[in-house]
């Protein structure tokens, strides 16, 4: 691996891993207080990514199952005065693209029927 490819995978991991789980873990750390006063609850956005590999990629997958180890371990965390849950959609058709860093955010993929 070239010194220029691992600069680029490790932008690509810090682009997604910053948005999907250090993102997830400042914002449920900000709510705490918060939702410990209103027994409220943090709910998440995960992906079927995060249960099984084949669709996203090495480095999406894995940071939506840090998103699902993040999840278990904030419920337990914190109950039992705030509740911690996260919904795992399948594949949506969106606008988003991927990540900057990897020059994807112009690019257009969409699995496979035989991937759903």
């Amino acid at each position: 691996m070239t010194i220029a490819v691992r600069s680029t995978a490790s932008r690509a991991f810090d682009e997604l891993f910053g948005i999907n789980v250090k993102g997830y873990m400042i914002g449920a750390m900000a709510a705490a207080n918060a939702l410990a006063e209103t027994r409220g609850s943090i709910i998440f956005t995960s992906s079927v990514s995060g249960d099984r590999a084949g669709f996203g990629g090495a480095l999406y997958v894995a940071a939506k199952h840090a998103i699902n180890g993040l999840t278990k371990q904030l419920a337990l965390e914190l109950a039992p005065h705030i509740r911690v849950n996260a919904v795992a959609p399948g594949y949506v058709p969106t606008e988003l693209r991927g990540l900057s860093s990897l020059a994807q955010e112009k690019s257009g993929t969409a699995p496979l029927e035989a991937d759903m």
